[in-house]
C-alpha cells in the first residue's frame, strides 16, 4: 500500500516530538528531586542527633550532587533548560522538630522522596523513548534503591531505639560508600568487653 510521504513525515514528527517531550519531562523532575534530596541530606546531617543517620545524610548529599551532576549535563545535551533558580526547600515538617522527634520525621521524609524518585525512575526505565535518558534511569535506579534500603533500616534503628534505648549495644549499623555498588549498610556484632581482633 502507498503512503503519500508527507503522511510518513508527520508520522515521525510526532513521534520525535513525543520523545522529547517524555525526556524533558522527566529530567526536568527528577533534577527537581535531586536538587531536593541534597538539600534534605544537608538538613540531616546538620540537625540529626543519631551519629549513623549524619553520616548517612551527608553521603546522600553528596551522591545526589553527583547524581545531579550527571543530570545536567545529559540536559545539555538534550537541550533542556533546568530552572537554575531553584527555591531552597522549606521542609517546613521538620524544621520545629529536634532530637529523636527530628530524627525519625526526617527519615520517613527520605523514605517517601526515596519512593516517590524510584517510581519515577522505573517508569522511565522501562518506557522512556529517549535510550540516552532511559541509560540514564536505569543506571541510577540502584543507587536509589541503596539509599532507600539504607534509609529503611536506619529508621528501623532508629525507631527501636526511641521505644527502649538499646542498651544491650550488641550491634552497631556501620554506613560505607562503595565507588563501584554505591552506598552499603552493614551490622557489626559489638566485641565482648576486654576481647580485641
Amino acid at each position: 500500500m502507498w503512503v503519500p510521504a508527507f503522511v510518513l513525515l508527520a508520522v515521525v514528527s510526532v513521534s520525535a516530538a513525543d520523545q522529547a517531550a517524555d525526556a524533558q519531562t522527566f529530567i526536568k523532575t527528577a533534577a527537581q528531586e535531586g536538587m531536593k534530596e541534597v538539600q534534605l541530606g544537608m538538613l540531616g546531617a546538620d540537625r540529626a542527633t543519631h551519629p549513623d543517620l549524619k553520616k548517612f545524610s551527608r553521603q546522600m548529599a553528596e551522591d545526589h550532587n553527583k547524581m545531579n551532576m550527571q543530570l545536567k549535563e545529559l540536559a545539555a545535551k538534550k537541550n533542556v533548560t533546568l530552572d537554575q533558580s531553584a527555591q531552597a526547600m522549606k521542609f517546613e515538617n521538620l524544621m520545629n522538630l529536634k532530637g529523636e522527634q527530628f530524627d525519625r520525621a526526617f527519615m520517613g521524609q527520605v523514605i517517601q522522596d526515596h519512593n516517590t524518585s524510584i517510581q519515577l525512575y522505573e517508569q522511565q526505565s522501562t518506557s522512556g523513548q529517549d535510550p540516552d535518558v532511559k541509560a540514564f534511569a536505569t543506571n541510577t535506579l540502584p543507587h536509589l534503591r541503596a539509599h532507600l534500603e539504607m534509609a529503611q533500616k536506619l529508621s528501623d534503628r532508629i525507631g527501636k531505639g526511641a521505644a527502649a534505648e538499646d542498651t544491650r549495644s550488641d550491634r552497631s549499623i556501620e554506613v560505607r560508600h562503595d565507588a563501584h555498588e554505591g552506598l552499603k549498610v552493614e551490622k557489626k556484632e559489638a566485641q565482648p568487653a576486654g576481647e580485641t581482633r
